[in-house]
């Protein structure tokens, strides 16, 4: 019975049908890589922003929360960062807002990054789901199928 049911769930695997291509899937939900001038928009603070950071005692963990603020602005969802995918974006921070030249190697907690994405929602105005609201979403997006049957424009509408 246990070896029936492996071969059955190895043959759904391999018959899983992909709709996106994994460069598209990194593109998505991947961490954006940014040249100098975009950093210095995305990573930019108004004083709200300034002061939800300045409430964050250790540094470093204060240009990760301004890190990944700025990665949900350009993409709202929530990343899997750590020090090594982001460490050029934490020392571009670290000197631009802070006047700190180097960063030694950190970790963040899960519970810490779930504290600071709290934090970002409540800072960009962002809500629990409502299930009031499916409905709205799912005209929305059929009038979006309609339109385009692209699987990536779909994600991105």
């Amino acid at each position: 019975m246990a070896y029936t049911l492996s071969i059955w769930a190895k043959m759904s695997f391999e018959k899983r049908l992909s709709i996106l291509y994994q460069s598209e899937i990194d593109d998505l939900y991947g961490i954006p890589a940014l040249d100098d001038e975009q950093r210095r928009q995305y990573f930019s603070l108004n004083s709200i922003e300034g002061d939800a950071a300045t409430r964050i005692r250790n540094i470093s963990h204060r240009c990760f929360f301004v890190a990944l603020l700025g990665y949900f602005k350009i993409k709202p969802i929530c990343l899997n960062a750590s020090f090594g995918d982001t460490e050029s974006d934490l020392r571009f921070i670290a000197s631009e807002h802070y006047d700190k030249t180097t960063l030694k190697r950190f970790t963040v907690s899960p519970a810490q990054i779930s504290r600071f994405y709290k934090r970002i929602f409540e800072l960009l105005n962002h809500h629990e789901w409502n299930k009031s609201w499916q409905s709205r979403l799912s005209a929305h997006a059929n009038e979006i199928a309609v339109t385009c049957i692209e699987p990536r424009y779909l994600f991105d509408a």
